[in-house]
């Protein structure tokens, strides 16, 4: 009998601290884009399929409690470059436009505007070493190379990168002529 008390005592307790959490949950729950938008507590997810292929809807959720996820929203959102269209992003000297592609699973990304990567992020790549090109004074045979590396380093040559036809065939980079 003590034992079933103890039980009910614990149930009784846990469900009490389990209230709020479950009510700040449902604040978000089942709201609608623009009520969900208005609100600062509050996140529109939107709709997408997932890799099993099932689609999941649009929907409304907390926002992140986590400060640093706080910081990168909050971040996202002040960027002058985040919402430029192309023209303006390239008045904007802290922006550069990325041009949009198509991925290799056939997802189709758009064309952003984004903030230009700083110095100090690019020293974190291992430094190119300092080679000269090489001069060839052989004909534009040189150039029949799949070798990105060489053919860059070959002056009458220039690289021409992959791309995938409208027709979905994938055309491979090249070395060729400069013309």
């Amino acid at each position: 009998m003590m034992r079933a008390l103890q039980i009910a005592f614990a149930l009784v307790v846990a469900a009490i601290f389990a209230q709020p959490a479950l009510a700040a949950d449902s604040t978000c729950k089942d709201l609608n884009k623009t009520t969900c938008e208005s609100r600062k507590t509050c996140n529109w997810v939107k709709g997408y399929v997932r890799k099993d292929k099932k689609k999941v809807d649009a929907y409304c959720r907390s926002a992140a409690t986590d400060t640093k996820k706080k910081k990168k929203t909050a971040s996202a959102g002040t960027n002058a470059c985040s919402k430029a269209s192309a023209a303006d992003c390239k008045k904007l000297s802290s922006c550069q436009w990325v041009s949009g592609y198509k991925k290799s699973d056939g997802t189709t990304v758009k064309g952003s505007c984004r903030v230009k990567r700083t110095a100090s992020v690019k020293k974190d790549k291992p430094a190119k070493k300092d080679e000269p090109k090489k001069k060839d004074t052989k004909s534009t045979a040189a150039c029949n190379t799949t070798n990105f590396i060489t053919c860059k380093r070959l002056d009458q040559c220039r690289w021409v990168s992959g791309f995938t036809k409208s027709d979905g065939t994938k055309v491979k980079g090249s070395c060729r002529a400069k013309s």
